[in-house]
């Protein structure tokens, strides 16, 4: 019996491994200065040559605001489009006709290749306030996931991760629910 119970556990400790490994594989790191975010990519032809470009190593691109909604800049190659009508919201990242990668602060309506969202649900504002007014160098890196994935922001005086790598829109401590999360930059359990 223990050991129908020991292989079930093991099963599922392998389940939830593979699982969270492909999670990683649909990942990507933005770095913006001192602070690095996590999108989350869609599945299609062009995240694929996105991510086959990445396992060469980070790619920086030079970013610049584009019509009050969007930072945009020109990656080392074209990549294949998959362009779809869309609504794009704060946190979208688009290729814009192959070659450009796009992260949108604001909304707009166009046939646009979707790449993925930026991860912990930022506002526009947000997105503004770490990617800052005009033209911006910002690294594309493959993620490794997790705990490895989070710098301390030393602008802000509170920032709270889950071990996922989430960023929490937390500005008082007692508001979290109890748990391990990443305050500050450091592991911290919450009673």
């Amino acid at each position: 019996m223990f050991r129908k119970h020991l292989l079930a556990l093991v099963l599922i400790l392998l389940s939830t491994l593979a699982a969270n490994s492909q999670q990683q594989m649909n990942k990507i790191n933005i770095k913006a200065g001192n602070r690095i975010l996590t999108a989350t990519l869609v599945d299609n032809s062009s995240t694929r040559a996105l991510l086959a470009l990445l396992s060469d190593g980070p790619v920086e691109i030079h970013m610049n605001d584009y019509a009050g909604m969007e930072k945009v800049g020109s990656l080392p190659q074209s990549l294949p489009r998959n362009d779809t009508p869309m609504n794009t919201v704060p946190g979208d990242v688009i290729l814009y006709q192959g070659r450009s990668f796009v992260i949108y602060y604001g909304t707009n309506s166009w046939s646009l290749t979707p790449l993925g969202k930026i991860d912990g649900n930022l506002s526009g504002t947000e997105l503004l306030d770490i990617l800052g007014d005009g033209s911006i160098d910002v690294e594309l890196s493959l993620s490794t996931g997790g705990v490895d994935d989070i710098t301390a922001d030393s602008a802000s005086p509170l920032t709270v991760h889950r071990l996922d790598g989430t960023r929490l829109p937390v500005t008082d401590l007692g508001t979290l629910v109890p748990g391990l999360y990443i305050v500050n930059g450091k592991t911290r359990l919450i009673h």
